[in-house]
């Protein structure tokens, strides 16, 4: 069964009680982002946050900051291990914190070697994951390497268990279908075989937007996503009003799969 998760933007962390605020939103599942919530290094810190989840009975994941990933095609040794370093403790406090999903970024890559350091950076992380019982996502952004989906099957590939996290902005702006070649639904199809999750947006031509008003073909779309049956949507939005929209778009979407499907049943 899919669940619709909250991405805690700037606006939910505002309110002083983010999480307190999806919940009441009536969001069962929530992921984190670092981009806007710095991750608690103390041990104090990280029971205070265990139990404030707890407390609201939330499904959560973490989603960490691209800025920890930017330099693992770098040719430089020191600031590769950096990100990687970091990329362990986050994921020891995944772990510790009872997160089972943990999305990453593969940065930029342009030569064959600046892959092959990906590639490798990659790999030590999701055997850190894979001992931790945590699934490690990809996310696709939209450059050359990272929003490419022949490059971001190739980098799955190299990773034996890592899967993705489609981000359906991302994608349609992406070099791949911006140049016209293609479109969101090629992309999608390409990479169909390895989506674990999607991070919902729609994009209006300068920004993302809520779901359903923007440029995105949802009616080719959604019977896709449907059909993969991922275990969660996460949308990933800047307000709360966007995001509780989108969930109601997105829901309907799956009360009429939900019918369909107890149509053919009956």
């Amino acid at each position: 069964m899919t669940q619709i998760a909250a991405y805690l933007n700037k606006e939910f962390l505002d309110t002083g009680d983010a999480f307190g605020m999806a919940k009441s939103l009536g969001f069962d599942a929530v992921e984190i982002p670092e981009m806007f919530f710095s991750p608690p290094e103390d041990e104090k810190g990280q029971e205070q946050l265990a139990q404030t989840i707890k407390k609201y009975d939330l499904k959560a994941r973490w989603h960490t900051s691209p800025s920890y990933n930017q330099y693992f095609s770098s040719a430089d040794a020191d600031l590769r291990s950096q990100n990687i370093e970091r990329m362990f403790w986050e994921l020891s406090l995944a772990h510790k914190m009872g997160w089972n999903v943990f999305l990453i970024h593969p940065g930029h890559a342009g030569a064959e070697e600046d892959k092959q350091r990906v590639y490798e950076a990659l790999r030590l992380i999701n055997e850190k994951a894979i001992a931790l019982n945590i699934q490690l996502l990809l996310e696709n952004a939209s450059g050359p390497f990272d929003g490419d989906p022949h490059q971001l099957v190739r980098t799955i590939e190299e990773v034996p268990g890592l899967k993705l996290t489609f981000d359906c902005s991302h994608a349609y702006h992406s070099i791949f279908c911006r140049e016209g070649k293609v479109t969101l639904i090629d992309h999608l199809s390409i990479v169909k075989p390895f989506v674990y999750s999607f991070q919902f947006n729609d994009y209006d031509g300068k920004t993302n937007c809520e779901v359903g008003k923007g440029m995105l073909p949802w009616r080719q779309f959604m019977p896709m996503a449907l059909d993969i049956g991922c275990g969660t949507w996460a949308i990933e939005l800047n307000t709360i009003d966007e995001t509780v929209a989108s969930r109601d778009f997105l829901q309907r979407w799956l009360e009429k799969d939900g019918k369909r499907a107890r149509g053919q049943e009956g």
